[in-house]
């Protein structure tokens, strides 16, 4: 028996009931917020990514000039 499997059966009722709510699928998050702000998740999708990819790229830009990261 793996020692993951040792540990939870040994565990009381709210670890199993921790691990089996981190098991599940995050989307009700999402599915919240967006109707709360009344919003469409292909709007959302296209906000993110408008604004995502712009300052991913500036991130490693940033780290190429300082030499966080080097091209080898």
């Amino acid at each position: 028996m793996s020692s993951s499997a040792t540990r939870s059966s040994t565990a009381g009722p709210l670890r199993r009931e921790a691990d089996q709510r981190s098991t599940r699928a995050p989307g009700a998050c999402l599915w919240v917020l967006l109707g709360l702000v009344k919003a469409d998740l292909g709007d959302f999708q296209k906000t993110a990514l408008k604004w995502g990819i712009p300052v991913s790229l500036a991130y490693i830009a940033f780290a190429l000039l300082t030499g966080a990261i080097t091209i080898v």
